[in-house]
């Protein structure tokens, strides 16, 4: 998992060096209590609990992993319609939940619009700025400017940078894309290799205007004003609940004998019965009902 995470830290170079552009004109920071976007009782409560740039939320797990589950457990505050968690996909909606992890995820979620540039190959340490870029989506509303330039000197005093300006949309059963530029072009003449990647919307039909030359989703951008639509999709669901226990249940360490009798009616969509259980065992099932008692509102 170390090394997990240290790749991830290198795919999202793109993402917080133009975060930390972001703060160096404007002045935000990149980590953000809830309370400086949301003032309300709930945003002070959340403890722990924070932005990465706008649209990314992190809730580290500080409590001890229980022996008798490997999971762990904390609060998750949701304010807004939909928080995606972008290592296992469990959506939740508003509200407030406890939920467990491993020791192999930590819970990062992305908020609806969410635009996230990254590293597609992270088999070297190279941080060249034409070097090629997904963008991943998540369905909504959102933008992001991407900063480009030469990663040093001092250049970018004297306007030797560019900012690629990202702009999602979503209405109805359509998704649209765009992009602009602004600043030196030197940083886009010869082409940045994207590739739009969306997360939580599958399948569709992907169209581009002006006609864009493209290989799927991947296509080479030089400045210009474009505009990519894409239609008919389906969107990221939670998995069956009975699927989500099965896999959850399986990280219990009991004996098979009574992780039958015990979880074998939840499964088949009988009863729960939580009589002698502690919240350790019965904790991870509540939050998985939560998830899918949410979705279907």
């Amino acid at each position: 998992s170390a090394v997990k995470y240290l790749q991830l830290r290198h795919k999202l170079i793109p993402y917080i060096y133009s975060l930390n552009y972001r703060t160096y004109k404007y002045g935000r920071a990149l980590i953000e209590p809830m309370y400086y976007t949301y003032d309300e009782n709930e945003a002070y409560k959340a403890e722990n609990q924070y932005y990465f740039g706008d649209k990314l939320v992190v809730k580290p797990i500080t409590r001890r992993v229980s022996r008798k589950t490997l999971l762990a457990e904390t609060s998750l505050w949701v304010p807004e319609d939909r928080y995606t968690d972008i290592f296992t996909e469990r959506i939740y909606g508003k509200g407030k939940y406890r939920i467990y992890r491993d020791l192999v995820d930590i819970p990062v979620f992305a908020l609806p619009g969410a635009i996230i540039p990254v590293y597609r190959d992270v088999s070297d340490n190279s941080v060249s700025a034409d070097k090629p870029l997904d963008i991943w989506i998540y369905r909504g509303n959102g933008s992001f400017d991407l900063y480009l330039d030469d990663g040093d000197g001092l250049g970018y005093l004297n306007g030797e940078y560019g900012i690629v300006k990202i702009v999602t949309e979503e209405s109805g059963d359509k998704l649209t894309v765009s992009l602009g530029y602004e600043g030196d072009n030197k940083f886009v003449s010869r082409g940045l290799n994207l590739r739009l990647v969306f997360k939580d919307a599958f399948g569709g039909v992907l169209s581009s205007s002006p006609g864009k030359s493209s290989v799927g989703n991947t296509f080479v951008y030089t400045g210009e004003d474009v505009k990519f639509t894409l239609k008919g999709y389906e969107v990221l669901k939670n998995k069956p609940r009975r699927e989500l226990i099965i896999d959850t249940v399986s990280k219990y360490q009991i004996n098979n004998m009574r992780r039958r009798a015990r979880y074998t009616p939840l499964v088949r969509g009988g009863k729960f019965v939580r009589a002698g259980l502690c919240r350790c065992f019965t904790g991870p099932i509540d939050e998985i009902v939560g998830i899918t008692e949410s979705e279907n509102k």
